[in-house]
């Protein structure tokens, strides 16, 4: 097996910034090198890089690019003003390329903040550098945890249904929700996958079928439409999802169709895992965030718009990410005392660390001994939602067992 096939979306090799252009796959393989501001920039708008943490990681090496292309550094204050000049261009420059992407303009901000406490403009470029590869790291260490959580959760579920594309195509590490299918095959536990194309870029047949057979992993593909009957025919066991961001409340900016998913999972009883490597939650705030739904860049059909999929002067409605309501099953019930802790704890975290939360429907709650609250179960849509990586991530930052 070629390793390279294994590698995930983005590295840094070297002293270069690599991507996986997935705009060419599952046809082509191709590794792109981005040496220039502009090459970055690119890769971001037109979907060669994507997935949430991918994008952050690739908007803080962005940085380092941007710097090193500006040209070697000048000593003296004049030249720490020129790289501080350059820094807060380049940041504003990658910011820009994807406005609905938290973790780009999250991860763009941390760069440029830390390595705006340089007192020279060579420790400036030093400490961009250092901070983007804390955020690779910390991505990889964040998918490990997940995936570790993950299947330990999961127990002896091994019929996974998976929506869009949460592996190592949209991380820095083996994925974020699709982590856990990884994390079962090299625990030697069956496992097998049903990827829902997602439409309508197709990340689901395009892109995590791709890296599943390659990884010797069972895989089939379904259509977003045959969902609901694969779980009523007894064919999934749990339903895997990421999301781009979370609001403290437990609805989350998910890829558009999780929420039919979510729906159809409850209806089923069926289990759903949302995985997410970089939390962004405003402190203090319970309340959803507001932010726009994204739509997707006019491709209906096949993500190279070559095979149109309506009829000339159909404007069609292709809506790419929006919010799905935590009471569609996947949601933290801050009403609850147990959930309410969670809650805080989640108030007080710091953007970048992972999260996993385990939502099981009302009935399902209650067949494994759980009772529901009053006001649950006044609910119109009700679940139970336990977070692992939050505790175990709490602990780790109090200093605590």
């Amino acid at each position: 097996m070629d390793v390279d096939l294994l590698r995930s979306a983005v590295a840094w090799r070297d002293g270069r910034l690599e991507i996986v252009d997935q705009t060419l796959l599952p046809e082509r393989f191709v590794v792109r090198e981005l040496r220039h501001l502009v090459e970055v920039v690119d890769a971001l708008v037109r979907l060669a890089v994507r997935g949430a943490p991918a994008i952050g990681v690739t908007g803080a090496f962005g940085v380092v690019v941007g710097l090193k292309e500006a040209g070697p550094p000048r000593p003296g204050p004049e030249g720490l003003a020129a790289a501080r000049a350059d820094l807060q261009r380049t940041a504003d420059t990658l910011a820009a390329a994807r406005p609905t992407a938290v973790n780009l303009g999250w991860a763009v901000r941390r760069v440029a903040a830390a390595a705006a406490r340089a007192g020279d403009a060579a420790g400036l470029r030093r400490l961009a550098l250092a901070e983007a590869q804390a955020i690779l790291e910390e991505d990889r260490a964040a998918c490990l945890a997940m995936a570790e959580a993950g299947r330990a959760e999961l127990g002896a579920r091994s019929r996974l249904l998976t929506h869009c594309n949460t592996g190592r195509l949209a991380t820095a590490g083996l994925g974020t929700a699709l982590g856990v299918v990884y994390a079962k095959a090299a625990a030697a536990e069956p496992v097998q996958v049903l990827a829902s194309e997602t439409r309508p870029l197709l990340q689901g047949a395009r892109l995590t079928a791709w890296e599943l057979v390659n990884a010797g992993i069972p895989v089939t593909v379904v259509a977003d439409t045959a969902a609901g009957a694969a779980m009523a025919g007894g064919l999934v066991d749990a339903v895997l999802v990421g999301c781009d961001r979370v609001a403290a409340n437990g609805d989350t900016a998910n890829k558009i169709g999780t929420y039919s998913l979510a729906v159809l999972a409850r209806g089923q009883r069926h289990p759903l895992l949302c995985g997410r490597a970089a939390v962004v939650v405003r402190p203090g705030r319970r309340r959803r965030r507001r932010h726009r739904d994204r739509a997707a860049p006019g491709r209906r059909g096949h993500p190279g718009g070559r095979v149109p999929a309506g009829p000339r002067g159909d404007p069609g409605l292709e809506p790419g990410l929006r919010r799905h309501p935590g009471r569609a099953g996947h949601r933290l019930h801050h009403r609850r005392r147990r959930a309410a802790a969670a809650v805080r704890r989640l108030d007080r975290r710091r953007p970048g660390q992972p999260m996993m939360v385990w939502a099981r429907s009302q009935p399902a709650a209650a067949a494994a001994g759980g009772r529901p609250s009053a006001t649950s179960r006044l609910s119109l849509v009700s679940s139970t939602v336990v977070s692992w990586a939050l505790t175990a991530l709490t602990r780790e930052t109090s200093g605590g067992p």
